[in-house]
């Protein structure tokens, strides 16, 4: 209890409600940068860090505080950013000079796959990749899921003559609707907790309803010509 009110006490210490609608405005004026201004996105960000900085936390102590609070996850995001790019590139092929040597992980993994599946499964890889990906997203993380499931294949679709696009598109449409029942989302562990229902239950309830939405966007997708027959 103590701990709480101290908590409390010290988010209330960091409050600027008197700045309620600066910081409205410095937020519209940030999404509108990012729409309308032709420089890089950090560029517009890190613009709209300082003016809250300087707007909200005068003095360099206070500003040294907060930007400390925040480092850790901003620090953890950057970091899985940097560690994904290199498990990507280890995984992928290489370049001697000016010639690319595909001889990677990725394309012998894509190599096995494709000597077990059938033909008439990887000519259709999209489809059904987007009737799996539910089933899928209850396996996979969101990030092994894109950085480990996606660019295998997409290096099998090729084997294929399947574009990238093809495969990236039914992969993104079709599991984005299964992200708040994987419990592999530490968000949908934060949600159903703070609900106070089990996660088995959650999924039991919410699984059929999902995959048949998703299945309804893949259908979407497909009479729309996103996703290519």
């Amino acid at each position: 209890m103590v701990v709480d009110e101290a908590q409390q006490a010290k988010a209330n210490e960091l409050a600027r409600p008197k700045l309620f609608a600066f910081n409205v405005v410095l937020t519209l004026a940030v999404i509108l940068g990012l729409v309308f201004i032709d420089l890089p996105s950090y560029v517009v960000f890190m613009v709209g860090c300082a003016l809250a900085l300087f707007a909200n936390y005068p003095g360099s102590k206070m500003q040294s505080a907060i930007i400390k609070s925040h480092a850790g996850p901003a620090m953890m995001m950057a970091s899985t950013l940097v560690a994904a790019a290199m498990l990507l590139g280890i995984l992928s092929g290489y370049t001697v000079g000016d010639a690319y040597v595909n001889n990677s992980v990725m394309y012998y993994m894509a190599t096995l796959l494709t000597s077990i599946m059938p033909d008439f499964v990887g000519y259709h890889l999209p489809i059904v990749i987007g009737i799996l990906s539910v089933p899928l997203a209850l396996a996979f993380c969101t990030d092994s899921y894109f950085y480990g499931v996606l660019p295998v294949m997409i290096t099998v679709g090729q084997q294929y003559g399947i574009e990238p696009i093809q495969v990236a598109i039914a992969m993104c449409v079709c599991r984005n609707c299964a992200t708040f029942i994987s419990p592999m989302v530490p968000a949908t562990l934060l949600g159903t907790g703070l609900a106070e229902v089990d996660i088995k239950d959650h999924i039991k309830a919410s699984f059929g309803w999902v995959w048949g939405f998703s299945l309804i966007c893949m259908i979407a997708a497909v009479l729309f010509g996103i996703i290519q027959l």
